[in-house]
């Protein structure tokens, strides 16, 4: 028995039927084709919420990290496919800390240059450090005070997917999203060699935006979080940022 998802040849293939290329186009139309589809998958990776006018974050494109701290080491390498943070950075089990807070990362700079001061990390901060011309720029994870020794900091992230290299590869999404990502890639084959907005378009947004709604509805395993807006706690630990510092980023605690 066959899955209903499609593979990365399949989707092209579709578009390629659509053009009017057949199933087997030469290597320049191939090559058109290609693009179509991955212009479609990055409208539909990056798709806006009609109903908040924000972007919405995929749940297929969460992912989750964690890193140890070395002593005396302030810098940590993100994985190549972070894009942006989603949750702010937390400690372990049973460590008592308050999750990370925000800062921009000239002020992790400044603060050294006022301050080295060692413990654990209260405040951390998303640098772009390299650029590769195949893959991009590449991100570091700062923080501050510099660590005094090893703490576990888990987070999630959203993830930047990338083009499948095999003919079998498949999509991030699964079988739920397959129709509305083949439906974002024949919109823009129908708006790019066709140069009309026509049924594909109009499919390919209603689609989209209710997958949206699927993938935003609550599910026991993935609502709410384990700590609520309470109190500080007893000892809760000093803030090493002045009152305007702490302006530029809400704490959100």
């Amino acid at each position: 028995m066959a899955k209903l998802i499609l593979n990365w040849s399949e989707v092209y293939t579709e578009v390629s039927e659509f053009l009017g290329l057949g199933s087997s186009p030469g290597a320049t139309d191939l090559a058109t084709v290609k693009a179509i589809v991955s212009r479609g998958l990055r409208r539909f990776y990056y798709s806006i919420d009609a109903g908040t006018r924000q972007p919405h974050v995929w749940s297929f494109l969460k992912k989750y990290h964690s890193l140890s701290t070395i002593a005396d080491s302030w810098k940590y390498a993100l994985p190549s496919d972070y894009s942006e943070m989603i949750t702010k950075p937390s400690f372990g089990e049973s460590t008592g800390y308050l999750p990370l807070k925000q800062r921009d990362p000239q002020q992790i700079i400044e603060k050294r240059v006022g301050s080295l001061s060692t413990g654990y990390p209260i405040y951390y901060a998303i640098a772009p450090v390299t650029f590769d011309d195949e893959t991009g720029t590449y991100y570091e994870f700062w923080v501050y005070p510099t660590p005094s020794g090893v703490h576990q900091l888990r987070f999630w992230y959203k993830i930047d997917p990338l083009e499948p290299t095999e003919t079998t590869d498949f999509f991030p999404g699964g079988v739920k999203s397959v129709e509305a990502i083949l439906e974002n890639c024949l919109a823009v084959a129908e708006q790019q060699e066709d140069d009309v907005v026509g049924l594909h378009s109009q499919l390919a947004t209603q689609l989209t935006q209710d997958l949206i709604i699927i993938d935003k509805r609550p599910t026991t395993d993935r609502i709410g979080n384990l700590y609520g807006q309470v109190e500080p706690w007893p000892g809760q630990r000093n803030d090493y940022f002045t009152a305007t510092d702490a302006d530029i980023y809400e704490d959100n605690r």
